[in-house]
């Protein structure tokens, strides 16, 4: 699955993504469900009590950080942790049967065309 935060053409991206693509790519994450990486090492990245939704908030702050290659998000504590560099690796992963999930930043080459603007991504 791949997640895609909002963009609508001619507006400005929410936080800066030039230098994460090379070639001008778009940055944007592919989701592992139910998965979490073994031995990596994990820095707060965000949390919200509350209970509300927290998939974007990651995103976008794993996004706008050149040290940040991934994320992990728990849903049931509703926090996410970014996972180190050289930690982020797929060999790595593993089930689980806590409610988390795996977010990978990668980059998508190709034509952004305007009809296609949003798959979002449910808590």
């Amino acid at each position: 699955m791949i997640i895609m935060l909002k963009y609508v053409p001619g507006d400005p991206p929410p936080i800066p993504l030039t230098g994460i693509c090379p070639g001008g790519g778009t940055a944007t994450f592919e989701k592992v469900t139910g998965c979490q990486v073994r031995g990596a090492t994990l820095s707060p990245l965000f949390s919200r009590p509350d209970g509300a939704a927290i998939t974007a908030d990651c995103a976008a702050r794993c996004l706008s950080s050149p040290s940040c290659p991934g994320f992990v998000l728990n849903y049931r504590q509703q926090s996410c942790h970014a996972v180190a560099v050289g930690d982020s690796r797929r060999e790595a992963l593993t089930k689980t049967q806590d409610p988390t999930n795996y977010f990978e930043k990668i980059c998508l080459n190709g034509i952004l065309h305007p009809i296609i603007l949003i798959l979002k991504a449910l808590d």
